[in-house]
């Protein structure tokens, strides 16, 4: 996993409801996890590429996140999916 990949999860993680969805997503970060000092730079990408800001998730790194899942072997949440045609591009 790249630090940019663990910066969109973890982001994506925390920006959901306490359950089994966010316990995988964050335990499979964990594993994943880049090294201290290469957090914050993985943050920083994060916050430059617009999939992030300010360290919370935003649109289009909520769609990378969902797009990650399935090669971390999550299943995707059907109801996160058809609340993104709700949210529009923010």
């Amino acid at each position: 996993m790249t630090g940019l990949q663990w910066a969109v999860l973890t982001a994506y993680a925390r920006s959901l409801p306490a359950g089994r969805l966010r316990r995988q997503i964050l335990t499979a970060a964990k594993e994943g996890a880049p090294t201290p000092a290469r957090r914050d730079v993985a943050r920083m990408v994060a916050d430059m590429g617009g999939m992030t800001r300010a360290g919370k998730i935003t649109y289009t790194g909520k769609l990378c996140a969902l797009a990650l899942l399935p090669r971390l072997g999550i299943q995707r949440d059907m109801d996160a999916l058809l609340s993104l045609g709700r949210e529009g591009r923010g």
